[in-house]
């Protein structure tokens, strides 16, 4: 949304609180109907293009609006879905059903271009494929339409909710409902690097030599280190990826780059945040209070290896890895 915002579309929020509603029949319903006023409401007021938007229950109503109205000039469907059960302990297994009730909707779209997105390991989809049966429903739309399924690297319910989500795909998307442009019927594909980089790193990353005063010991952990959080460190954080680039150093700080990958399940956010940190009296460098961590850097007693470790504000948690040298592309 902050990408399409940037590149002219103005964004509006339709609120909702999944706390006072009362299923699909009931509650869903009236959010499309909602929906579906709206935007004729938007065509009214002068707009010559207007967006359905959303991200699991958003993502359904965008849809269901969709196959009932003509105004939209497009769909964007993240992860859409009625309801799902499979969180809970139900013996009503409605989760069974929901890609039956997706493909149906889909088949119905009135609008002008479609995109939907249904990741792998989404765990409100737990046992479906449904890949093949969304692209063969879309074909037959004769529609412009983009198609995220579980060939795509990123995973989980929150995919479209990545950085690398918006930093592979959304200028793709962008283009495919920009209404200056006229995608081919059919499907329009929006590609991932291949392979998948394993991090996100600035673009302006660049390494330095240490400068003369450092100590020998020091000085040659400068450069690119990689390593995966242990097994005891906090959940979601257990075996993720992590790259450290120590850019610049002296006697007195250093600058690195800290880089998480999206983890063994391939479904966490990567990051990639600069920081400074202060040499520290135990030979190593120490960074403290910023994005409410505390880091340090120090090279590893035997080896060539350093040891990174973070620990939280609150001293609840401390974890720690040791690096070898090298990030993986």
């Amino acid at each position: 949304m902050r990408f399409a915002a940037r590149t002219g579309w103005d964004i509006i929020k339709i609120q909702r609180n999944n706390l006072h509603e009362a299923g699909w029949s009931t509650s869903g319903t009236r959010h499309v109907a909602d929906l579906v006023q709206r935007v004729a409401e938007a065509k009214k007021q002068g707009y010559r293009a207007v967006v359905a938007a959303g991200q699991s229950y958003g993502g359904i109503v965008s849809l269901e609006a969709g196959a009932l109205t003509t105004d939209l000039h497009a769909v964007l469907a993240f992860a859409p879905g009625h309801g799902s059960d499979a969180r809970e302990v139900s013996s009503s297994r409605r989760f069974d059903m929901l890609a039956g009730m997706l493909m149906d909707v889909v088949g119905k779209q009135k609008g002008g271009r479609v995109v939907v997105m249904i990741a792998e390991g989404d765990d409100l989809h737990p046992f479906d494929i449904r890949g093949g049966r969304l692209r063969e429903t879309l074909s037959r739309l004769n529609l412009p339409f983009v198609q995220f399924d579980e060939t795509m690297p990123i995973k989980g319910h929150g995919a479209v909710s990545t950085s690398q989500f918006i930093t592979w795909y959304a200028r793709c998307l962008g283009d495919f409902i920009d209404p200056a442009k006229t995608p081919p019927v059919g499907e329009t594909a929006c590609k991932a690097p291949q392979p998948a980089p394993t991090f996100i790193l600035p673009g302006n990353l660049a390494v330095k030599p240490p400068t003369p005063d450092m100590p020998l010991a020091l000085a040659r952990i400068s450069g690119e280190w990689s390593g995966r959080w242990p097994d005891n460190a906090p959940a979601g954080e257990a075996g993720r990826e992590v790259c450290l680039v120590i850019e610049q150093m002296s006697a007195k700080e250093a600058t690195f780059i800290f880089a998480s990958g999206a983890g063994p399940r391939r479904d966490k956010s990567m990051f990639a945040t600069r920081r400074t940190a202060t040499a520290s009296d135990d030979g190593g460098f120490f960074a403290g209070g910023e994005k409410n961590t505390e880091v340090r850097i120090a090279p590893a007693k035997s080896g060539e290896a350093i040891e990174f470790s973070v620990v939280s504000v609150n001293r609840q948690n401390r974890f720690a890895a040791t690096l070898t040298r090298g990030c993986p592309k």
